[in-house]
């Protein structure tokens, strides 16, 4: 069976779009049957999701794990500075094998979470600290095992 995912779609201030994807835990007859409403609304709904929509300008116009989709109206943002080609890279690590990946979440605040000078993300902002608790907590790798977020870094030209 296929590592689970979760996807969240984000359109900006100019109608485009960007797909972030995150690893999830594997799913099989037996844990399936633990899943929770808390669980389930923590990746699609209050929890991975809404750190992820928080920091990013773009509106969040759905999220997906598996087959289920939540969608969200397909506004614009008000905000002129939600563009997909600004994005939040962050890497993070799979705790067993080491290996490193990316996800880059489109549209940043870079006001509210940039080191000012830096393409760096502030470490300490409240935004940042909710979204790598959320994302080490549930998120993993696509070997299907725990991760640490080594950092978050702004780039231009978002996948």
């Amino acid at each position: 069976m296929p590592q689970p995912t979760a996807t969240y779609t984000f359109l900006d201030y100019s109608g485009e779009k960007s797909v972030v994807e995150v690893a999830l835990p594997a799913i099989d007859g037996v844990n399936l049957l633990t899943l929770t409403e808390a669980a389930l609304d923590w990746i699609a709904g209050a929890g991975l999701a809404q750190v992820i929509k928080e920091l990013s300008l773009c509106t969040m116009v759905k999220s997906q794990v598996h087959l289920e989709p939540e969608v969200g109206q397909a506004t614009l943002p008000p905000d002129p500075m939600a563009q997909r080609e600004m994005g939040l890279m962050v890497t993070y690590q799979d705790v067993v094998n080491t290996k490193k990946y990316r996800i880059t979440i489109p549209g940043p605040d870079m006001d509210t979470l940039g080191v000012p000078g830096t393409d760096l993300v502030k470490s300490d902002d409240t935004l940042w600290t909710d979204f790598v608790t959320a994302f080490e907590a549930g998120a993993r790798s696509p070997d299907g095992n725990a991760v640490n977020i080594l950092e978050g870094r702004f780039v231009g030209r978002n996948k």
